[in-house]
């Protein structure tokens, strides 16, 4: 028996009537969007299932089996190709098991192909390579643009990279925070469970800094005063981070306008999740633990955290061999016979 959709066509079972690729990834996706995850992770998934089924119906022809062994083939050809950086393998590894589980446990199908095909290694933190001269010079970058011209805009702009550098919030979560989230008397920034990453709220805290402060009340006041007169596309209850049309700003717009000036300053490699790594690194450095990094940052589990520890400890372990008694002494010894040489 052989059921027909528009696009690609599945070989059905006969005796179990399990369904084509396109019925399970539907089923995912009300069922993930019941239990409250973002609708840019279920459009991840359907990206990388989608794509997944249409180069496995290139090679294997129109017809494509459900649980064919064709699945694990494409999936380490996948996995082989260098083109892609490491961690988009481990995304695409990661996606597709987490899919074809849940179509094991709803029935859909008997085995998950990704549980015999070895998982790619993790791509290496990128924490090394933060470089605070960089943020500080985007930072002064945004002030002088600020000055110059304090638009909404400008002012958006700068209060908004000064608050990720500050606080460590993720991008996405700080773009989804409204005015009513901030409170400034006690300098705290509640993240709502809808727009945190882990689907859990949790409290961020405010620097004592009074420029920025002062900067984040000049945003939140500007807001209030075009929702209620100059714009009449701002929404009171509306995201704080907004175009100038009062709509929600979106990652990839944030992206290109750090992306913008970094070029500008011939910054290579700046995004605005860089500044969340120097905010970890940072707090890192100051030595703390796992799990007091992981509740400050908002991670899941403390493992993500160690990464921050791990560079944290190559940066103390340079400290202590610059800063030795004994490297200073050897250290003075050398300068002293190349000087005798001359």
């Amino acid at each position: 028996m052989t059921k027909k959709r528009t696009g690609l066509r599945l070989r059905v079972d006969a005796a179990t009537e399990r369904m084509t690729w396109e019925e399970a990834l539907d089923r995912y996706a009300a069922s993930y969007r019941r239990r409250g995850y973002a609708p840019a992770t279920i459009r991840h998934t359907s990206y990388h299932v989608q794509r997944f089924y249409s180069l496995l119906s290139e090679r294997f022809g129109e017809e494509v089996a459900w649980e064919s062994p064709g699945e694990e083939e494409r999936l380490e050809r996948e996995l082989r190709d260098h083109e892609k950086s490491q961690g988009y393998r481990v995304q695409i590894y990661k996606t597709l098991k987490t899919f074809w589980n849940f179509c094991v446990r709803d029935k859909t199908r008997k085995s998950n192909p990704a549980e015999h095909v070895p998982r790619p290694a993790k791509a290496k933190p990128r924490v090394d390579r933060v470089d605070f001269g960089a943020i500080d010079a985007i930072r002064d970058e945004l002030r002088r643009v600020y000055r110059a011209s304090p638009a909404w805009t400008s002012l958006r702009n700068l209060t908004l990279y000064e608050l990720c550098y500050a606080t460590g919030i993720r991008p996405g979560e700080a773009l989804g925070l409204r005015a009513g989230d901030v409170n400034l008397a006690l300098r705290e920034v509640v993240i709502p469970a809808t727009v945190a990453k882990t689907r859990v709220a949790r409290v961020v805290y405010l620097p004592i800094a009074k420029d920025f402060l002062k900067l984040l009340k000049m945003l939140i006041d500007a807001h209030k005063k075009y929702s209620d007169d100059n714009y009449k596309y701002f929404n009171p209850s509306g995201t704080l981070f907004c175009n100038e049309h009062g709509k929600k700003l979106n990652e990839s717009s944030w992206y290109l306008v750090v992306r913008k000036v970094a070029r500008k300053l011939n910054i290579p490699n700046m995004s605005p999740y860089m500044l969340r790594h120097a905010y970890g690194t940072h707090i890192a450095k100051q030595g703390l633990s796992g799990k007091q990094i992981a509740a400050m940052m908002g991670h899941a589990s403390s493992e993500t955290s160690d990464q921050y520890i791990h560079f944290a400890d190559n940066y103390i372990k340079e400290l202590a061999e610059q800063n030795s008694p004994l490297n200073a002494q050897i250290n003075a010894q050398k300068q002293y016979k190349r000087r005798m040489q001359k």
